[in-house]
């Protein structure tokens, strides 16, 4: 039986490695107390290994493989995934517990736009937002944002302001970009602003290049109910900056705009 966490299936359920040995003995006829005195352990140590009160260790496991002929890394195998799966079980209670923050996140949108997989289970979906911001609790995914710019009076959701910017980190990061140099981008912004009057499908791949060849990452992307992101400027590295752009009012005014804006916010750190 088993779930799906990711690309790699775990069992869920959590059979401690001591009842396969149990087994073992059973079927050799071999009593506890007879194993103990071969591999010069307490019967007890056994005894809680078999109840799966005590772990088997390296040490342990190489025992075994000498008095039982199983290799060794058999039982570790089978400890480490016993730990894992109890681990996971902790888990799976721990994301049920966070369910009350998807509400903060426009979950549905990010589904319908491919940034996160459509799952069943709310632990599954807690799970893969956690993942989608790459933390460990909703309490770690409030960080500082940087050089945005929000129209006055607009409601903000913060969950999904931080899920599309989020999106802008996780495009630029997969954006091949030179090493950033400043006087390289104003070149590059002097040589963009002669695209203005191109059409789009003219100026943007064109933007991409000499943003990236000055060592900026220029990323589009859509924008989130109650976002109220026009643009973007932060820093993925010390020499890589990031511009997202919602292109939030469809217009090339205000795309030019909002563009320029942010490209000053890196120009000024």
């Amino acid at each position: 039986m088993t779930t799906n966490a990711g690309h790699r299936p775990w069992s869920d359920l959590a059979i401690p490695p001591g009842e396969l040995l149990e087994e073992e003995l059973s079927a050799r006829g071999m009593a506890q107390h007879d194993l103990a005195v071969r591999m010069g352990r307490p019967a007890q140590a056994i005894n809680e290994i078999v109840r799966g009160k005590k772990r088997i260790t390296d040490d342990t496991a190489l025992g075994l493989e000498k008095v039982l002929g199983i290799p060794a890394h058999l039982w570790v195998s089978l400890e480490a995934s016993y730990q894992l799966t109890k681990a996971q079980q902790r888990e799976i209670a721990d994301l049920e517990s966070q369910e009350q923050w998807l509400k903060e996140f426009p979950v549905h949108d990010m589904e319908r736009l491919g940034w996160i997989r459509v799952m069943q289970s709310p632990s599954e979906v807690v799970r893969e937002v956690l993942s989608f911001f790459g933390v460990a609790s909703f309490d770690a995914w409030r960080t500082t944002v940087a050089g945005f710019r929000i129209t006055p009076g607009t409601k903000v959701s913060a969950g999904a302001l931080a899920a599309w910017m989020r999106r802008g980190e996780l495009a630029g990061l997969d954006m091949a970009t030179r090493p950033y140099r400043a006087d390289l981008f104003r070149e590059a912004l002097a040589a963009i602003r002669s695209l203005t009057v191109e059409p789009v499908d003219v100026f943007v791949p064109r933007m991409r290049e000499l943003c990236a060849e000055a060592g900026v990452a220029l990323a589009f992307v859509p924008e989130l109910p109650d976002s109220a992101a026009c643009g973007c400027a932060r820093w993925l590295a010390k020499d890589k900056a990031l511009i997202a752009l919602s292109l939030r009012y469809k217009t090339n005014d205000h795309l030019w705009f909002s563009f320029f804006h942010e490209a000053a916010h890196v120009l000024k750190h």
